[in-house]
């Protein structure tokens, strides 16, 4: 997709989801509700499950794991069986959401230990994280589902994040 002029989060992830299929239109469904950093963690989660193909890894947004509901749960699914299967949380941390309180701060904890229990690694970004250097969430993926040699061997990576800035600067 080749984009003229500057376009807005919601503009891009809407232009980013066709409404071929019924798994797209529940994305959008989700992505419709979004706050404007969860919008730019759901533009890069959703190329990266391009990227590695939707045979290999699955992306929710707002996926209710337990009594908690996260903003983003990513399966990837090995090339290889004998590697583990991975799945990661995304949390997008705005400030007026999160740690405002000392219960805020508990209950996060609490929840954290929950989804690590169950398996899952979970991954806080910062909003300013995330509008600052969106492309640290696919960093920082890339980092727990490939083994270190071979980190960038399938072309992703570097190729990825270069695609991902010249479509959307």
């Amino acid at each position: 997709m080749k984009v003229s002029g500057p376009m807005s989060w919601e503009d891009v992830w809407k232009s980013h989801l066709k409404l071929t299929d019924s798994r797209n239109r529940t994305l959008l469904h989700f992505a419709e509700k979004m706050t404007p950093i969860e919008s730019i963690a759901f533009v890069v989660l959703h190329e990266l499950t391009l990227w590695y193909g939707v045979n290999h890894m699955s992306l929710m947004p707002q996926k209710q794991i337990g009594k908690y509901r996260v903003d983003f749960e990513l399966v990837y699914h090995p090339l290889h069986d004998k590697d583990p299967l991975n799945m990661i949380v995304v949390e997008c941390d705005g400030h007026d959401f999160h740690e405002k309180t000392k219960e805020q701060v508990a209950k996060g904890k609490e929840r954290d230990r929950f989804l690590i229990k169950e398996g899952y690694t979970v991954l806080h970004y910062s909003g300013s994280e995330i509008v600052n250097d969106r492309f640290k969430i696919y960093r920082d993926i890339e980092e727990l589902i490939l083994p270190e040699n071979k980190k960038y061997d399938f072309g992703y990576g570097k190729e990825f994040e270069e695609e991902m800035r010249r479509l959307y600067g």
